[in-house]
């Protein structure tokens, strides 16, 4: 048997990544067992052209794509014009953010659709192959650093002339996860000062093994399962106090505490914003989910005096090119998780699909999207589920201490979000601009797309093939 697979365009406004490479399509193709169905011109912006895809059948739109496939994998969320052609009983794999995307998961549960919400991926050795959220935050740390040197007013790393001595300048990371410790090591190595925060003391080793130091509150907040607990209201003053100090040294933030199906937490307000030096410059990673900083808006830049807030939320497309790699091994090892022997056969009482399974044969299978639909109780007691054994990884484990946000306002992925700060848009250019000098490369962004006729199959370099 044969499991068919689509690959579909991105439908966000800007988003360049592709969620397979040519490589990791090879290579399955080559193993057996896999067909691929690719939207035209969908790796393009990633530098990938059609016909380096090999031997996959190219489609001229995302209806054509999709039909009969078995799986759909994407990058982001699909529109609700597009979930409305997906085949009804097929599995759908992509960040889809329900909390913030409830039509969308209506629509899911109508066709009968398996999804799979890969945010949710669970932080256990198994599937650390498979964590999208840790191979996009790599990508997107980086450019988060790269991002607030180019905004900022002030040379980063210590300059000495004959002029006189240009001092580093301070930059804090918040949150010392993937992202984060990314942040963390590009920020040093422009020559930054660095201090970052976490809740986790645990998170001290990485945070110092990249030559920061780690700012300190006083406070342990790690559990007896070596999770952090929630902060109490003493606690909470003491981090706001000891944050707010911190910032008035603070040239540029990068926030990147973020909670995957819930808003994010809230930890710089207004007060603290305001005590910065002037021309700062915060980068808020969390910005999709409502951000870690008070004034943070998707895709905007906010100004407080004379002060921005960047609500970064598509920097991993940014390097669309090598996100769109990484993401791909996540995608492989995905595919050989959920796949048979030429079967779609997901496990469904592992722990790893129990944790991302989203909806399957007409019913909401995530806890906490059934209670957001009110398909169950508010007061239903989960201490009565036996608890999953996790092995802890290098990612935060922040607590949201503002649990009555409304969740309705985030956006969600399937958004376009069409109002992107001129200072981000300038990044995506470089990197565009520096690859397309590159020589050999096939098919990017700037490249006009010749016309395709659907069921194209390219089996060869040169494009040839056999149309169905």
């Amino acid at each position: 048997m044969t499991v068919t697979v689509a690959i579909t365009k991105e439908s966000v406004a800007g988003e360049k990544r592709v969620a397979l490479d040519p490589s990791v399509v090879k290579k399955l193709v080559a193993a057996g067992g896999f067909q691929f169905r690719l939207q035209h011109g969908c790796g393009i912006s990633a530098g990938f052209a059609d016909v380096d895809y090999g031997d996959v059948v190219i489609c001229s739109d995302f209806e054509s794509t999709v039909k009969g496939c078995d799986i759909v994998l994407r990058v982001g969320s699909p529109t609700i014009a597009e979930a409305e052609l997906l085949p009804q009983g097929c599995l759908l794999a992509s960040s889809l953010f329900p909390h913030a995307n409830l039509a969308l998961v209506e629509l899911l549960l109508e066709r009968r659709i398996t999804s799979l919400a890969l945010e949710l991926m669970p932080r256990i050795s198994r599937a650390h192959s498979m964590n999208v959220t840790s191979s996009q935050g790599t990508v997107a740390g980086y450019k988060a650093a790269l991002l607030a040197a180019e905004l900022s007013p002030r040379l980063w790393p210590m300059v000495i002339t004959p002029a006189g001595t240009v001092r580093p300048s301070t930059v804090v990371v918040v949150g010392a996860g993937v992202a984060g410790l990314q942040s963390i090591a590009t920020a040093r190595r422009l020559g930054a000062r660095v201090e970052a925060y976490d809740i986790r003391v645990s998170a001290r080793e990485q945070v110092e093994s990249l030559g920061a130091s780690m700012i300190e509150t006083g406070i342990d907040v790690t559990g007896t399962s070596g999770h952090g607990r929630a902060l109490n209201e003493a606690e909470k003053q003491k981090q706001i106090e000891v944050l707010a100090e911190c910032l008035t040294k603070a040239h540029a933030v990068i926030c990147t505490a973020a909670l995957p199906g819930r808003a994010a937490p809230r930890i710089i307000n207004r007060e603290m914003v305001e005590g910065m030096p002037r021309g700062a410059v915060i980068v808020d990673l969390a910005a999709r989910t409502g951000g870690n900083c008070d004034m943070t808006e998707a895709g905007k830049t906010v100004w407080v005096g004379d002060k921005r807030v960047v609500g970064a939320v598509d920097l991993a497309g940014a390097a669309s090119v090598h996100a769109s790699e990484l993401y791909s091994r996540n995608m492989l090892h995905l595919l050989n998780f959920i796949v048979d022997e030429g079967t779609v056969a997901p496990p469904f009482d592992d722990q790893i699909m129990q944790s991302i399974l989203l909806t399957h044969d007409g019913e909401v299978k995530l806890r906490s999207t059934a209670r957001q639909m009110g398909l169950i109780d508010d007061d239903e007691d989960d201490s009565a589920k036996p608890a999953a054994k996790v092995t802890e990884d290098n990612t935060s484990d922040w607590i949201d201490t503002d649990s009555t946000r409304d969740t309705s306002q985030l956006v969600p992925e399937s958004s376009a979000v069409q109002e992107e700060s001129k200072s981000t848009q300038a990044v995506s250019d470089a990197v565009e601009k520096s690859r397309s000098a590159e020589s050999g490369r096939a098919g990017f962004a700037s490249e006009k797309l010749p016309a395709v006729a659907n069921g194209t199959k390219l089996s060869d370099k040169n494009g040839s093939g056999d149309t169905n």
